[in-house]
């Protein structure tokens, strides 16, 4: 509870202090009352400055509490939109973690995928090989093409010539057999010759010896 005090009730107190010796008391405490006593007169003025300038702070302290209770009020409603900002907030916490799994998850599948890229560049690489030793050896069964077919050739070559030959050998054996014929049938001409004139000596003798 504040307790309001004027200017004059504390200079009446002021004024109001005994400053007899007390009997009891030693003379160093009654020396500190009366050095104590003209202090205080000496300092009305400062004594009226100070409540001045607790009236000015009493003011000040109004001033306050009215800004107080306006900020009371703007604190509850920071402390709502606190409580709002708090669920947003989770909100947000919740979606980070969810984006926080996925890109767990997107790391982990961009890991899979660069391994994945990996065994395909060793993959690509010994396909390349694959390829290069397959041209190569296109290249020697191309030479082997070309070396067989000029064997082929020459053999198509030779067996042209044996053909020739053989249609050289069919011609004279033709020849052969015409001419062998022929002398067959001169054979019989004259061995049928030989019979006829054997038949006619034979006939002669026959007669002869009739005789």
């Amino acid at each position: 509870m504040k307790i309001k005090v004027s200017e004059n009730e504390i200079m009446n107190k002021i004024e109001s202090i005994n400053l007899k010796e007390v009997k009891d008391a030693s003379s160093y405490m009654n020396n500190y009352t009366n050095f104590l006593s003209l202090k205080l007169r000496k300092n009305r003025g400062g004594i009226i400055y100070t409540v001045e300038r607790i009236k000015n702070l009493e003011a000040i302290t109004k001033k306050l509490n009215k800004e107080l209770s306006e900020n009371n009020k703007e604190l509850k409603k920071l402390e709502k939109s606190i409580t709002n900002f708090s669920g947003i907030n989770e909100s947000l916490e919740n979606n980070i973690i969810t984006e926080i799994n996925r890109n767990k998850a997107y790391k982990s599948r961009l890991f899979q995928l660069k391994k994945n890229k990996t065994k395909l560049i060793k993959a690509q690489e010994n396909i390349d090989k694959d390829i290069i030793y397959m041209e190569s050896r296109i290249s020697m069964m191309r030479e082997n093409v070309e070396k067989n077919n000029n064997k082929y050739n020459k053999l198509l070559n030779n067996k042209n010539k044996m053909h020739e030959e053989m249609e050289k050998f069919k011609k004279g054996r033709t020849n052969l057999q015409l001419q062998l014929k022929h002398t067959r049938k001169n054979h019989e001409i004259l061995k049928n010759k030989m019979q006829t004139f054997v038949s006619s000596i034979k006939t002669s003798r026959t007669r002869e010896n009739n005789i």
